[in-house]
């Protein structure tokens, strides 16, 4: 099975919290999100996309809070990935700037072509996202 690493950070914005003061839960997803397109853009995969036409779709997602986040919070999102059959499988931890775990979450994905159907990697999306 292929696996490789990411690391992405970013800044908790005021925009982003519940009535609470704290990251809304939503966001943790939209912050995977990027964290999928940062991959794709650290591979050069994602002209490859654009020009063929690839699309990568979250199937299933799931997420476990476990500390809250709050403004300001400088926010690191380690993230494995690897290839399972038609998926992409990510396991994103969210650390604050004290290396507290805040969340985990486990986002598993397909590449659909422009027709709109599931597709295994090609070689060279598979090259890109785990050299050797």
């Amino acid at each position: 099975m292929l696996t490789n690493t990411h690391q992405f950070t970013k800044e908790v914005c005021g925009y982003e919290l519940d009535s609470y003061g704290h990251l809304n839960n939503a966001n943790y997803l939209n912050y995977a999100e990027q964290v999928r397109w940062d991959i794709l853009k650290s591979c050069n995969l994602y002209e490859l996309f654009l020009k063929e036409g690839y699309m990568l779709v979250v199937t299933e997602a799931q997420v476990r809070y476990a500390h809250e986040l709050k403004v300001f919070d400088q926010v690191t999102i380690d993230t494995t990935y690897r290839n399972e059959s038609l998926y992409l499988l990510f396991d994103h931890i969210f650390l604050n700037q004290k290396g507290t775990k805040a969340a985990k979450a486990r986002v598993k994905c397909v590449v659909l072509n422009k027709a709109r159907k599931p597709i295994r990697l090609t070689s060279e999306m598979l090259a890109a996202l785990f050299p050797e």
